[in-house]
């Protein structure tokens, strides 16, 4: 799970990633029968697996047209330097048709479904994708994806298991 702590810190009276209504709230994420990993970064890393080694990286990408596909590819092209299988998981601000078209070859979407904006439950109006889980190379496919609204964002949750392998 990735969790973009951005909006959610908290800095007073103490630092906290997230307040602690929304750790419990993470908490009802990451409930079932798989193994999890709760990443909290946006640098890219090696997240070593009982199946190896996979490079991943968490971003939060520029809400501006133009710099943010730009982003995009940067990222995309520094996970390119090591070895498949890759993740690259964030709010991309981008929306799902652009991202199958801006990015670079052999990136897929593990996921889909409207994340931004988070309503209420109940609330109508439409929903778009800007919250992305993209993998490249072989080995890497979803076991399942679920989208939860909550009370931590103004988007909301994308939540993909992943199933290693070859």
């Amino acid at each position: 799970m990735v969790v973009d702590v951005r909006g959610g810190r908290v800095l007073a009276p103490r630092r906290e990633l997230l307040a602690e209504t929304h750790w419990r709230e993470v908490d009802r994420w990451l409930a079932g029968d798989a193994d999890h990993l709760l990443v909290v970064s946006s640098l890219p890393w090696l997240v070593p697996t009982a199946a190896g080694p996979v490079a991943f990286a968490a971003t939060h990408l520029s809400f501006v047209p133009g710099p943010n596909l730009g982003q995009l590819r940067h990222l995309q092209d520094r996970l390119a330097a090591w070895a498949p299988p890759r993740l690259l998981a964030g709010d991309l601000n981008l929306w799902l048709p652009l991202v199958r078209v801006a990015s670079r070859p052999g990136w897929r979407p593990l996921a889909r479904g409207g994340t931004f904006p988070n309503r209420p439950h109940g609330m109508l109006g439409q929903t778009v994708q800007l919250d992305h889980v993209l993998a490249s190379g072989a080995g890497l496919w979803p076991r399942r994806s679920r989208i939860h609204a909550g009370a931590a964002s103004d988007h909301r949750a994308l939540v993909v298991e992943v199933e290693l392998g070859s």
